[in-house]
């Protein structure tokens, strides 16, 4: 069931699910892929993706009934229903979650179900948790109780936060006299109005962007400025960037690699969340954190830019060709790995099986592959490279926080 927005900044739900079995998480991701929300019944197995993803979903669940004699409609009538019941049954997900409630009567549970849409589609995004026993759910209450029409437009999600003027004074300063800037970002993808304007400021300011174990296609794999994308490992241009701009990234490097920002480098983090409040431990040397909406920030930046003098115009260039070659290195490194068989010159291993299919697919469908989705499960650390030499469109690289990187990419 899928419903529409009435109002910008109002609460859409993408999906309903209903179902006593597990649902492949990547699967439910998918219809996400904007930041619209999921509303599931019963999906505990997914909620650690979720979170970490990122993703808006509403999880309710039922409870074992609390009477037991027939005091009220609902009453326990089978013996598991002792054995179900729980002290704290919101405990079990409270910490996944962004927000848990417990419905304590039909009579205004639309009411508690809109704020915790609020939550879950309010910055930064991610699952939340009703519940109800089941007198609740058998209650009989009157039409009119249930029947009362609520304005979605009058329950809307925070607006997104965007950047002090002195911040971004400071970052467009940064960003203008740098040699070498870099944007770190994993997440910007999530939001289709973020992709544009990400690859309109690394064009605009000549400035290099990877990722790193990005959860959403930040950026067409076809952009000059796009120059890698890694899960952990060493990121080779850490060392050489004097501005780096870590933005929606939650893992920006994997300091036990041997990674490192170079001495004097400048560090800047914008992010819904840039202190990672639920991680166990985060933390990254920097000069600025920013809580801001990746697509307000990147909008005020564009804003403040102006026209630049002619000396910062050659600069630009100069870092535009810069990175243009790095852009072109990068597709010939991916072609040639698409194209040779595994290191005993004989096996077909996965990059080369992965081009062919997706060659294939690309050239027999009136698309041209645009309109075909791939689900790619393949461990972090190895995800394919012929996957990502496809990543064009936005909302194409959905990916779930766990030790598999779930991307579902369009050719």
């Amino acid at each position: 069931m899928q419903s529409s927005s009435t109002g910008a900044g109002t609460l859409e739900a993408g999906l309903v699910i209903i179902s006593y079995f597990p649902i492949l998480a990547a699967t439910i991701h998918l219809y996400s892929l904007n930041g619209s929300l999921i509303d599931v019944v019963t999906g505990e197995w997914f909620m650690h993706n979720a979170d970490r993803g990122q993703v808006p979903v509403l999880i309710f669940a039922g409870g074992s009934p609390f009477t037991a004699n027939g005091e009220l409609r609902g009453s326990k009538n089978e013996w598991i229903m002792w054995l179900q019941d729980v002290p704290d049954q919101p405990a079990i997900v409270r910490q996944y979650m962004r927000f848990t409630a417990q419905i304590q009567s039909g009579k205004n549970a639309a009411k508690v179900a809109m704020r915790a849409l609020q939550i879950a589609t309010s910055h930064p995004k991610g699952p939340v948790y009703l519940w109800a026993r089941r007198e609740v759910t058998d209650e009989e209450v009157d039409p009119s109780a249930v029947e009362e029409a609520l304005d979605k437009v009058k329950w809307p999600s925070v607006t997104g936060g965007g950047l002090s003027p002195q911040a971004v004074d400071t970052l467009t300063s940064a960003l203008l006299n740098a040699e070498f800037p870099l944007i770190i970002t994993a997440n910007t993808g999530h939001n289709p109005g973020t992709f544009s304007l990400l690859a309109e400021l690394s064009t605009t300011l000549a400035i290099g962007v990877h990722t790193s174990c990005p959860s959403s296609l930040c950026v067409p794999s076809t952009h000059p400025m796009f120059i890698g994308s890694s899960f952990g490992g060493k990121n080779k241009f850490l060392p050489e960037a004097d501005v780096v701009l870590i933005l929606d990234a939650d893992i920006p490097w994997v300091d036990s690699m041997g990674n490192t920002p170079r001495e004097g480098a400048c560090v800047f983090v914008l992010d819904t969340d840039p202190l990672k409040r639920t991680f166990g431990w985060s933390h990254i040397d920097v000069e600025m954190l920013c809580q801001v909406d990746a697509e307000v920030a990147i909008g005020q930046l564009l804003g403040a830019v102006g026209a630049p003098s002619a000396e910062m115009q050659a600069r630009i260039a100069g870092r535009t060709q810069m990175f243009v070659a790095l852009h072109h290195y990068l597709v010939q490194e991916l072609s040639t790995i698409e194209t040779a068989l595994a290191p005993d010159g004989a096996t077909a291993w996965a990059p080369y099986v992965l081009a062919t299919l997706r060659n294939a697919v690309c050239a027999g469908m009136p698309s041209g592959g645009r309109r075909v989705l791939w689900m790619n499960e393949v461990p972090g650390p190895q995800a394919g490279p012929a996957i990502e030499h496809a990543s064009v469109h936005e909302g194409q690289w959905p990916g779930t926080h766990n030790h598999k990187s779930h991307q579902l990419v369009n050719a």
